[in-house]
């Protein structure tokens, strides 16, 4: 249990990074040259777009949507998000015009804007309205007044096509520009989006709460000790910060003075970091010198007292230059808690994990705030939750077995003093009961061992899979684009290469959607949502998907289903078996042939209720008798080839098996070698319980 639990405590961060990622990276950049044509998205589907791409950008000009149209001023081309320190030629201050116009599908009747990280005054016109003012935009830093919020601007899908300009002037920040992305997508769905944002801050918040006040309470009894007032204190910092962050969960912080809630975060910054020095001393007294609490301290009380006599705009230069502190100090701590696990102190190692996730989130962020990064997310505040709460549940782990421990020993002595006889028949009782259950975990181990042979024998399998039958397609498409980047090369040698592409990576997209159902079959995690699905569109799907193969080898389809035939199923089940048993014929079927997809309506006698038959037939080289029985009921995932040396993984007809009867009907194969194979399987037509 101690082991799983160190790795959902350093997996888990890194799962739900890397799933943040490939959302927020999901889109590609759709603004080219000012335009973003967003016809091909549907906005009533997806949750929100980002409008990160190439905008026209006018400097030195604030400029109103009336005077763009005119294009009489010359724009320049600017990535967003990005820093104006970011861009060559540029300064960090200073004002400019931004511009993009959204080309949209018509049927959204309300869309709605998003952004936050924009330094640090703007004004949003969109569509010639004047839709949202953060402070106040000017050319100089008398004439212009800072301010950061984030908002959801609404407004009416009049046409499809929405202007966006936005004026932006920075004369109070160390940087000025768009440092995250704007979204555009149907007003419920980015209000959706944005309360999600504020749900996660407020459990963290909660949370931190919670935890302060279990360390306040933990603090009040008999055995004292200061790590208790420590960890709610930096628990009630960390709380505080992300109250008044942009994007706060406590509405009414939104409306500090810029300049107050600027730094007040900077507050949380310089005494948050040296608490951990502080931590540090408290639980690694022998380890960890008083003197650098003292030092990391004052200076973070030197920084938080100066920066309230200086202007926000010189504030803001304070924080690049603490984190050098920071950096010094993380390097402290790394090397002492090193030094610390050599000499073997208790919780040594749990302490460890937990700073070298909060130095990396440290890392992490500071990248993010200098634009070095876009990830679109500060991750310090959830890694220190965690981290936070790890050392909140050790430092009670210990003072819980302090207090057992004393209790123990009272109540054992009195034990031994009044029962010593009978302690010794106990225990000799008690042995022997474990005797048993150490043979009964023995034969439960036993087995355990033949069950996770089997796994590590799946799991080589399909490791196997992965290293032959994906290695090499996708080794194919690299040599192959090698061969498209020749000039020598006519059209039509140039269509061929394209045109095998296509199809190995086709092909290896099959086999990794089939891989990644076998494991969530495998985990007991596969869906189902039946529900009245159209046979005949899913067999025009599939053959739609599988006609280049099959027109490569001048293979005939056939869709002999009813176009009004429907059955009772989970419609992504049944589009996977179609594509795997289509995809089969058509890699056992030699040139020239015939693969046919037919239904009938059959009665089952015996619960008087019809059901719905499908088959899938070829033509091909067929299956020989003595593996025709076993393809539904082997373990073995065995590899296979085609007519033309087309590459199988095996899964397939698994997955088959299992979906169909996920959905309450059967599966077999007919076959004979040189003439015919025909897969059959039958659907309920209508919900059965």
């Amino acid at each position: 249990m101690r082991l799983i639990y160190w790795l959902l405590l350093v997996a888990g961060p890194v799962i739900v990074y890397v799933v943040y990622l490939s959302e927020y990276h999901a889109y590609p950049d759709l603004v080219r040259d000012g335009v973003a044509d967003l016809r091909d998205y549907h906005l009533m589907d997806k949750t929100v777009i980002p409008l990160n791409g190439i905008w026209a950008y006018y400097p030195d000009q604030l400029l109103t949507p009336e005077e763009i149209q005119t294009e009489r001023f010359h724009a320049i081309s600017v990535e967003v998000p990005s820093t104006w320190d970011a861009i060559p030629n540029f300064g960090r201050y200073g004002y400019g015009t931004y511009h993009c116009r959204v080309v949209t599908p018509k049927h959204p009747e309300n869309l709605a804007l998003y952004y936050s990280q924009v330094f640090s005054a703007s004004a949003l016109f969109i569509n010639g309205l004047l839709c949202d003012i953060k402070g106040r935009v000017g050319t100089s830093s008398e004439s212009s007044f800072p301010e950061i919020k984030s908002r959801v601007i609404s407004f009416p899908a009049l046409s499809d096509t929405t202007d966006i300009v936005l004026q932006l002037s920075n004369f109070h920040f160390r940087t000025g520009g768009i440092k995250d992305k704007l979204f555009i997508g149907e007003y419920d769905q980015v209000k959706r989006y944005r309360d999600q944002q504020l749900l996660v801050k407020a459990f963290l918040v909660g949370g931190l709460v919670i935890i302060a006040f279990f360390q306040l309470g933990m603090a009040l009894l008999p055995i004292f000790n200061r790590v208790y007032y420590l960890f709610a204190f930096i628990c009630l910092l960390l709380a505080f910060r992300l109250i008044i962050l942009p994007e706060s969960p406590v509405f009414i912080i939104q409306e500090m003075p810029y300049g107050v809630r600027l730094r007040l975060e900077y507050l949380t910054f310089f005494l948050g970091i040296p608490t951990i020095s502080a931590i540090m001393n408290a639980l690694f007294p022998k380890d960890y010198s008083r003197i650098f609490v003292y030092v990391f301290f004052g200076l973070g009380l030197v920084f938080t007292f100066v920066q309230y006599f200086v202007p926000v705009l010189v504030a803001s230069w304070f924080i690049p230059v603490f984190q050098g502190v920071v950096f010094v100090q993380g390097l402290i701590v790394t090397l002492i808690l090193v030094a610390v696990i050599l000499r073997k102190r208790p919780d040594a190692y749990g302490f460890f994990v937990g700073w070298i996730m909060v130095l990396v989130g440290i890392v992490h962020d500071i990248l993010v705030t200098s634009g070095v990064m876009h990830s679109g997310i500060q991750i310090t505040p959830y890694l220190m939750f965690l981290f936070i709460f790890v050392q909140a549940n050790v430092v009670a782990r210990r003072s819980s077995q302090a207090f057992l421990q004393v209790e123990q020993l009272s109540d054992r002595l009195n034990f031994v003093n009044l029962n010593l006889e009978k302690m010794v028949s106990e225990r000799t009782r008690r042995i022997e009961r474990q005797n048993i259950e150490m043979e009964r975990q023995t034969r439960k181990i036993d087995r355990q061992n033949v069950e996770l042979q089997k796994t590590i024998n799946v799991r080589n399998q399909v490791l196997t899979i992965i290293g032959h039958d994906l290695r090499s397609p996708i080794g194919n498409i690299s040599e192959m684009v090698d061969l498209l980047l020749n000039d020598t090369l006519d059209d039509e040698t140039q269509m061929q290469i394209l045109y095998t592409i296509k199809q190995a990576a086709t092909g290896s997209f099959t086999l990794l959607e089939n891989l990644m159902y076998w494991g969530r079959a495998q985990s007991g995690r596969i869906s189902n949502h039946p529900e009245l699905s159209s046979l005949y569109n899913s067999v025009e799907e599939a053959l739609h998907l599988l006609m280049p193969g099959a027109r490569e080898k001048n293979i005939t389809l056939e869709n002999s289903v009813s176009p009004d035939q429907m059955a009772w199923c989970d419609p992504v089940h049944l589009n996977l078996v179609f594509r795997n048993l289509i995809n089969n014929a058509i890699k056992f079927t030699p040139e020239g042939g015939r693969v046919n997809i037919s239904s009938r309506i059959l009665q089952d006698k015996r619960n008087n209720s019809e059901f719905v038959e499908v088959s899938v037939r070829d033509n091909g080289v067929g299956i020989p008798p003595e593996k025709l029985g076993q393809i539904f009921t082997s373990d073995t995932i065995e590899s296979t080839w085609g007519t033309n040396n087309e590459k199988g993984s095996g899964i397939g007809l698994q997955l088959v098996k299992q979906f169909i009867t996920i959905n309450r009907g059967q599966v077999y194969a007919r076959s004979k070698v040189g003439e015919f194979t025909a897969f059959i399987f039958s659907l309920p037509l209508k919900e059965t319980r």
